[in-house]
């Protein structure tokens, strides 16, 4: 299976349907909370046999999670929402003395 992350979407490339299907059904049961979970169409390349087929899967909105959820400044280790870009993040750590640099 391929993950991809597309602007606020991210979608997943599976290699056969049946896994596609799993998919759908455990997305279904993550329904809670902060995870946004909604359907969009995409192409779906099955590998297995190199058709490309038109199937509806499912996709997670990250533009609502946008929180820092620990900051552990001797490890300089931060945890965050998947959300929160580079810019975000630098402005929360400012106050401490820490950045988060470009990855060239």
């Amino acid at each position: 299976m391929l993950c991809l992350y597309i602007r606020d979407l991210l979608v997943f490339l599976c290699t056969s349907s049946v896994l596609a299907i799993e998919l759908l059904f455990l997305l279904r049961e993550l329904r809670a909370g902060d995870l946004h979970v909604m359907k969009d169409k995409i192409m779906l390349v099955l590998l297995e046999v190199s058709i490309k087929v038109w199937i509806s899967v499912a996709g997670i909105l990250y533009k609502d999670m946008l929180r820092v959820k620990a900051l552990h400044i001797r490890d300089m280790d931060v945890v965050v929402e998947p959300g929160i870009g580079w810019m975000e993040l630098n402005e929360y750590l400012e106050p401490y003395g820490l950045f988060f640099p470009l990855d060239p």
